[in-house]
């Protein structure tokens, strides 16, 4: 079952394509889950503070969000 945190994620990601900070990764995944994430290739940072959900190349779209 998925919980709510974990929607609420979801859909933060959807609307951001996958692009979040990391304080905002940190109000639904403990900093272990983030840095698992990160750690294992899953998801990876491209610059200090921002987070792509995805392990693949960043989209011209993605760039954008992270650059704001």
């Amino acid at each position: 079952m998925v919980g709510t945190y974990d929607r609420e994620l979801e859909e933060l990601l959807r609307d951001r394509e996958g692009v979040v900070r990391i304080a905002e990764a940190l109000r639904y995944l403990s900093p272990g889950a983030l840095r698992w994430q990160l750690t294992s290739g899953r998801w990876q940072q491209p610059c200090h503070g921002v987070v792509v959900a995805q392990s693949g190349p960043v989209s011209a779209t993605q760039r954008l969000w992270v650059a704001l």
